[in-house]
């Protein structure tokens, strides 16, 4: 998957996903899509951030 370094006028820049299973989710893009997901923590809010390469991905 090439990394995107811009976006041009229009596109998504962020995605969210809520789940009732977020460990089952990371699991599941993580295998499809070969990413790894980092936890952010609890403060303030908790997040998982894909990245792909060493890069965040812009999904």
């Amino acid at each position: 998957m090439p990394v995107q370094t811009e976006n041009q006028l229009g596109e998504p820049c962020w995605i969210d996903l809520i789940t009732s299973d977020p460990a089952r989710s990371i699991v599941f893009y993580a295998k499809l899509l070969s990413w790894k997901a980092i936890d952010t923590g609890a403060e303030p809010g908790r997040y998982t951030m894909f990245f792909h390469g060493g890069g965040a991905m812009p999904v």
